[in-house]
């Protein structure tokens, strides 16, 4: 009988191709996994609308990407909303805290689900303000002088935490017949510019930071009562997730600093209509290599 012919032996001619057809597999899975290697995106919560968070956050995003080569993607929404993604995780942290003051509620609601970084500004205030022209100095003397500031008081937008402390203010230094009257922020500023520019009399809802105390000579009233609180600061909270994702990260955030007369500048600029980004662009090109402090 012939014998089957002996196989083990016999060159195989499919498996170079084979070869060949794993490595064009591999190749083609080779980008995906760099994809797969890339670190995930930290998620900024902010409010564009306000261009105190609006600086800071962009300020905070562009170091972080171009210095610290990690992607971050901006996350605005109310501020309500924005404490609760940052405690729930699905946001990684925020710069838009005012203490005490105008964020009290919330931090003070969530903080045993965030990491509290510190200060990275000094000098918040609420309160009425005036130019430096006009005489007043105290909030309970706008009642002498109601008639020159036609009775109002110019404050922002409906339901804000300034407007409600303007309203308390009016009835704790018996201001009537003054009223508060609202807009909105840029309105404010507006009717603000209008009246210095005729040396008018007015009276407004004012805060720092904010882009007017680059541009005019203003001064608060002072509030013996202690209607708006006093003097406070801007902090940086995160999701303690933050710390053992992006350890570098949470180490500069500890160290990053604004000043008034800087913040003030960079908000003038904004009003004047450049763009978040690219003030935040021109400040990290003002910053050495390594911005620890």
């Amino acid at each position: 009988m012939p014998r089957k012919p002996d196989t083990s032996a016999t060159p195989q001619p499919n498996l170079s191709r084979r070869r060949a057809t794993q490595l064009a597999a591999g190749s083609l899975l080779l980008p995906w996994a760099v994809a797969q290697a890339a670190p995930t995106p930290i998620r900024l919560g902010y409010v564009k609308a306000w261009p105190s968070s609006n600086i800071p956050s962009n300020l905070v995003a562009a170091y972080v990407r171009k210095r610290l080569g990690i992607p971050v993607e901006l996350v605005s929404s109310e501020p309500g909303p924005m404490w609760e993604a940052v405690a729930s995780g699905r946001t990684d942290l925020t710069l838009t805290v005012w203490l005490p003051g105008t964020s009290e509620v919330y931090y003070h609601k969530l903080r045993n689900k965030l990491v509290h970084l510190g200060a990275y500004y000094q000098g918040t205030r609420l309160g009425l303000t005036v130019p430096d022209y006009v005489p007043v100095k105290t909030i309970a003397q706008l009642q002498s002088h109601h008639a020159q500031f036609h009775d109002k008081i110019y404050g922002v937008e409906s339901g804000s935490v300034v407007n409600m402390m303007a309203n308390k203010a009016i009835k704790t230094y018996h201001l009537a017949p003054m009223e508060l009257v609202s807009s909105s922020t840029s309105a404010m500023t507006v009717q603000l510019k209008r009246a210095i520019a005729r040396k008018d009399w007015i009276v407004v809802t004012g805060w720092q930071p904010l882009w007017i105390w680059a541009d005019f000579k203003l001064h608060f009233l002072d509030d013996p009562e202690g209607v708006f609180g006093g003097v406070g600061h801007m902090d940086t909270v995160i999701n303690p997730q933050l710390q053992r994702r992006a350890p570098q990260v949470v180490d500069w955030l500890r160290t990053f600093r604004l000043q008034q007369v800087e913040l003030a500048s960079m908000l003038l600029q904004l009003s004047n209509g450049q763009s978040a980004e690219q003030i935040a662009a021109q400040w990290l090109a003002r910053q050495p290599e390594s911005l620890m402090g």
